[in-house]
């Protein structure tokens, strides 16, 4: 008995000694930041609609040395530390304690800033830097996330970068497997899951945009007969039997000619396995300019330019494929209505049997070619 008692002194001796208690809540980030003198430096947690829940507030010094950190339980998500109007943001999984993040205020945007003793902040970190800086590409980085990535830092970038856009959906689905998988308890594993069920809702409504269109995948393509930059009248059915992406652009559309290289690189790689563009291009004149214009003179110089800005911009993008067509009526184009575009670039994929295969493709052109190829 006395042996006992002796034991459980030890015990209780030894634990109050090494202070034997479960793990704290809370956590602290500290580090410098230089340019932030003096302001006031935030810590949120992040939902994944943007709402903010503020955990914590201190302030820079003089030097852009801070501190803060709370009290509050740590659970795996999205969160940031904000300096004014610029912020880091943060990937937990509960365990992290003393953070540090050391940068520059005035390149915080180009992510110039580290951060410690937080492997998941890290890894978000270091493959958004590469993504911004190019070194890695959309494709590149969503076969990292769906098959390396901590689903935490999977569901945080497919957040940041693809902002849930519908388009994504099959990866949202294969993050959101393994995110309830290894963190199943998480609220925000269902909230993500609830987001990857509304994207995947939407994409069956009305395509990876989210937005309705005049056809539906399965659906015969309406075909399109139109003049090429030399006048001859090329067809879209003519292209049957190949794999085509029905392209809508024009060369004053900035997202349109920053879309082209992703394009023309994809374009390069299948053109030998049966794939092809065709390009429709709402270069011209619509209408509603014309009247503005008003004196045919006018018009007809213009409308010169507008073709010949046209022809520029193929050149210039490289766009090496032949279908390249348009009646130069700006909105006015008459497949528009068959197709339902409202907005450009708008693109469509075709399969060998000249039935919609993607709705609106843009960022996973490549995987929906392949699924046809």
């Amino acid at each position: 008995m006395r042996y006992t008692i002796h034991i459980l002194l030890l015990i209780i001796t030894s634990c109050i000694a090494i202070q034997c208690t479960s793990p704290q809540p809370g956590i602290s980030v500290t580090g410098n930041m230089e340019g932030s003198d003096n302001l006031n430096v935030y810590f949120d947690k992040v939902s994944m609609d943007n709402a903010i829940t503020a955990l914590g507030q201190g302030k820079a010094d003089e030097t852009g040395a801070f501190s803060v950190s709370t009290d509050q339980d740590i659970t795996p998500g999205i969160y940031r530390i904000r300096f004014g109007s610029k912020s880091v943001d943060l990937v937990f999984d509960g365990s992290e304690k003393d953070v540090v993040i050391d940068g520059n205020l005035a390149r915080i945007s180009q992510l110039d800033y580290t951060v410690q003793n937080s492997a998941l902040s890290a890894d978000y970190h270091s493959n958004m830097k590469q993504l911004i800086e190019r070194k890695i590409d959309i494709n590149a980085l969503q076969n990292y996330m769906k098959t390396e990535a901590n689903p935490l830092v999977a569901a945080t970038l497919s957040h940041k970068v693809f902002q849930m856009n519908p388009a994504f959906s099959e990866l949202y689905k294969s993050i959101g497997t393994k995110l309830t998988e290894q963190y199943g308890g998480s609220s925000f594993a269902t909230e993500f899951s609830n987001k990857s069920a509304a994207s995947m809702t939407k994409k069956a409504q009305g395509g990876s945009s989210g937005r309705s269109y005049a056809v539906k995948v399965g659906e015969q393509a309406p075909d399109i007969a139109l003049p090429d930059v030399n006048g001859k009248t090329k067809k879209l059915s003519d292209l049957q039997g190949q794999v085509v992406l029905l392209d809508f652009w024009a060369s004053w559309c900035g997202p349109c000619r920053k879309a082209n290289p992703g394009v023309v690189k994809i374009y390069d790689k299948y053109k030998e396995k049966g794939f092809t563009v065709f390009s429709v291009s709402l270069d011209g004149l619509d209408e509603r300019t014309k009247k503005r214009l008003g004196n045919p003179e006018a018009i007809a110089q213009n409308m010169d330019r507008s073709k010949q800005r046209w022809l520029d911009a193929i050149a210039k993008d490289q766009l090496a494929w032949d279908n390249h067509v348009s009646d130069l009526k700006k909105w006015d184009a008459a497949p528009l209505g068959s197709y339902g575009v409202k907005s450009i670039p708008t693109t469509f994929l075709i399969d060998r049997d000249g039935k919609i295969a993607a709705l609106n493709p843009k960022y996973n052109l490549e995987e929906e070619v392949l699924k046809v190829l």
